[in-house]
Formats: structure tokens, C-alpha cells, sequence
């Protein structure tokens, strides 16, 4: 076996075990950073009319699809749903500003619901260390005792952006997963096993991200 071929099978391995094993998964400069930049600008300058806007967008979802969906990458999403196979859905351009915790849902801790077995892609378009808007999550185990105990309500008015008495009370250690995640980076996660927030940026600061979902076939 050719080695270059040999090590893209052993990188190939080791994250889809991360994948399985973890339900997430930090993927790094994915998307050139230069790109990023040319992206960020184009969504800053977008105009406010949702049909100028919207074409807007299509073209930056289009410019990460090409960089985002490599044969590389389809061939681990082909290895991790099998035979069942999969399809991308639903993508968005999201700006989350600093009045994210008035303005923006995510900032609480939840579990989505859809189609079981799905993934969320985003791509981190600015780093986390410029706005501080991270993705937070909680392992599998934790989120399962959690959700038993009744902490994601589906009511947003009853969500809460700190589960840490929640987690006490179980005597769970109240220690988040997160990631360092640079321009150009992917986090690939599962919102339907891992409970999971956003955190707001920091003060006049925005964060970028464009986002797919990644489901099984119907």
C-alpha cells in the first residue's frame, strides 16, 4: 500500500472513531483563511432585502460546500452512517451578536430534536479567540442523567445557561467539552446526544459561522 494512501486510512480511522465514540469531532483549516476573511466581509455587507440578501448567502454556503464536503470528509460521513447513508439539509449563514443571551436561543443548554442520528456541521468562519463565542457540550453520559432528571425542558422561558447545580446534585462533574476552534475550522457534533450551548461573544464582537445538517436518508 502506497504510505500517503496508508496514513489517509489511518487519519481516516482515528477520527471515525472519535466520531462514534465521542459524538464530536474538531476538525482543523478545513476552509482557507483568506476565504474565511473574503466570507465575513460579504456577510457583513449584506444588504438588509431578504432577496439580495438571501443570494448572498447562497453564494458563501456555496463557497464552503466546496471546501467543506471533500472526498475525504464524504468518505468518513459515508463510514459513519453506513449502509443507511446520508444527506446535507437545511444550510445557513448565522451571525450571533453580543445581545446573544436576549436574542439568540442556543445560549441555553439543550438537545435538539429531529431526525434521530443526525450531525451538525458548522464551520467557524473567525476564531473562537477573537469573539469568545464557543460551542459548549456535555459527554453523553452526563447528558443522559441530565435529560432523566428533566434539565432540558422544551419550554425556552424554563432552559438555563448553567447546569451546574443540576450536575452537583448528581454528583457529576460539572466540566463543559469545548474546543479551540480557529477560522476555517469544523466541529462536528451529534445535538441529539450531547447536550450543548452556545456561549455569547464578547462585547462588540460577532462570531461567523456557516452551518449544515448532516441526517440519514429518510
Amino acid at each position: 500500500m502506497d504510505s500517503q494512501v496508508e496514513y489517509v486510512d489511518i487519519a481516516l480511522a482515528g477520527r471515525l472513531e472519535t466520531l462514534r465514540q465521542d459524538f464530536s469531532l474538531h476538525l482543523k483549516g478545513i476552509v482557507p483563511h483568506e476565504l474565511c476573511r473574503l466570507l465575513i466581509e460579504s456577510i457583513d455587507h449584506r444588504s438588509p432585502r431578504c432577496i439580495e440578501k438571501g443570494d448572498v448567502d447562497k453564494e458563501i454556503i456555496k463557497q464552503c460546500e466546496k471546501n467543506v464536503f471533500t472526498d475525504e470528509l464524504c468518505t468518513l460521513l459515508d463510514a459513519y452512517f453506513e449502509q443507511q447513508g446520508y444527506q446535507v439539509m437545511w444550510p445557513r449563514v448565522d451571525v450571533v451578536g453580543d445581545d446573544a443571551l436576549t436574542s439568540y436561543a442556543s445560549t441555553t443548554w439543550h438537545l435538539d430534536h429531529g431526525l434521530k442520528g443526525s450531525l451538525k456541521l458548522f464551520v467557524y468562519l473567525d476564531s473562537v479567540a477573537d469573539h469568545g463565542c464557543n460551542t459548549l457540550m456535555f459527554d453523553r453520559g452526563r447528558t443522559e442523567h441530565l435529560r432523566q432528571a428533566g434539565a432540558f425542558p422544551l419550554s425556552l422561558e424554563e432552559r438555563k445557561d448553567d447546569l451546574t447545580c443540576e450536575l452537583e446534585k448528581l454528583h457529576l462533574s460539572t466540566e463543559h467539552i469545548s474546543f479551540d476552534l480557529e477560522a476555517g475550522d469544523i466541529l462536528l457534533f451529534s445535538p441529539f446526544v450531547l447536550a450543548h450551548r452556545c456561549l455569547p461573544p464578547q462585547k462588540g464582537k460577532k462570531r461567523h459561522t456557516v452551518c449544515f445538517t448532516v441526517t440519514p436518508f429518510f
